[in-house]
């Protein structure tokens, strides 16, 4: 490009002016930008973590209960496996150790308490147990069934319920729990525990 003269003196501002202005454009029309240009503001994307289960809902799990084929009779004594099934199509979370209310035929609650384990008072902290759709986890309970206290109480049972998280569960259970008078009837309750096989669904517990 031809200088300009002024005053007699050649301006070399124009063609270096000209001179970036050719440069852009050919940046621009390529597509390719400055090596520079963001640096330092570029985050590189950060791998997705897993997300933790959460709790399960009244409506993904169903109650039971086994009685294991007479499994827990014995002199006096009596008790089932209470079971619960995930029904539901997500993986999700119940309570190790779920708070149980027994109900009679009315649907009243019944004054039957179950026995603190020690060191559980207030106790330790007890993870959830992770239930993935079609498998269960299962807890044994236990208690007397026979007048054997020299002052007795008893309830007769007709159901049980299961507090979740979110909801409770609710299943069919023929029981008599006995205990001394002086402190009413106690069971013993133990932690759930996972079941390694895919169980059925069980049809007898109502969610509420």
């Amino acid at each position: 490009m031809a200088s300009t003269r002024t005053n007699g003196r050649i301006q070399p501002q124009m063609k270096k002016a000209s001179s970036l202005g050719i440069a852009a454009f050919l940046l621009l029309s390529c597509g390719c930008s400055s090596p520079y240009r963001g640096r330092g503001l570029v985050t590189p994307a950060q791998p997705q973590q897993d997300s933790k289960p959460s709790a399960c809902t009244a409506l993904d799990i169903a109650l039971s209960f086994d009685s294991a084929d007479g499994e827990f009779n014995g002199m006096s004594h009596s008790g089932a496996y209470l079971v619960l099934t995930n029904i539901g199509l997500r993986t999700c979370t119940v309570p190790r150790r779920p708070q149980i209310t027994w109900l009679d035929i009315t649907n009243a609650p019944l004054n039957a308490q179950a026995d603190t384990p020690k060191g559980m008072h207030p106790g330790p902290v007890l993870t959830p147990v992770v239930l993935a759709p079609g498998k269960s986890a299962r807890s044994a309970l236990r208690w007397v069934s026979g007048e054997v206290y020299d002052h007795n109480t008893c309830v007769n049972v007709a159901k049980g319920t299961a507090k979740l998280d979110q909801g409770e569960v609710t299943a069919p259970l023929q029981a008599r729990i006995c205990g001394d008078a002086t402190v009413g009837p106690r069971f013993e309750q133990q932690l759930l525990q996972p079941q390694g096989q895919t169980a059925a669904p069980a049809g007898s517990g109502n969610a509420k």
